[in-house]
């Protein structure tokens, strides 16, 4: 799937057992000799707008604590999944996060934001609601219209 939407790839087939999928790679990815060109970035852009969102949760909750922070305590603000742990081990690659500790059960994990992470956090916060934190638009709201009065019969008089 990464690879078709990144357009490397072309699906033929419609998925079932009679006529399972069938990917080919596209020919501006190969060389005269059949060879891919070279190895594209294989980022799929989801994940990608799903960490930096738990990337800003996280340096939101370290940016307010001046200590050390064990890894279950952010996962208890943030939450406990997988894309925690890739978040902080990014942070942690781009220096925008101090780790301490080996990682275990006697030593565990204990993180906090960088001088120049804090620095950095500080002069561009994320957006805390709504869809502007995942780079997509809010969908348009249209108010449903006002019920009319429905016009009432003459009444009719039997005089």
């Amino acid at each position: 799937r990464r690879l078709l939407a990144q357009g490397l790839v072309d699906r033929k087939g419609k998925g079932g057992s009679n006529e399972p999928f069938l990917y080919t790679v596209k020919e501006c990815m190969l060389d005269e000799d059949g060879h891919a060109i070279g190895t594209p970035a294989l980022v799929d852009p989801g994940l990608e707008v799903r960490l930096r969102r738990i990337e800003n949760k996280i340096m939101s909750l370290l940016v307010t604590q001046s200590d050390y922070t064990t890894e279950k305590a952010i996962r208890a603000c943030v939450g406990d999944n997988t894309g925690t742990g890739k978040a902080l081990r990014r942070l942690v690659v781009s220096q925008r996060v101090d780790r301490q500790g080996r990682g275990g059960v006697g030593d565990p994990f204990h993180y906090r934001a960088s001088s120049e992470g804090r620095a950095f956090h500080l002069a561009n916060p994320p957006t805390t609601k709504g869809c502007a934190s995942t780079g997509m638009k809010k969908p348009a709201f249209h108010a449903p219209p006002a019920p009319s009065s429905p016009a009432r019969p003459p009444l009719l008089s039997t005089a």
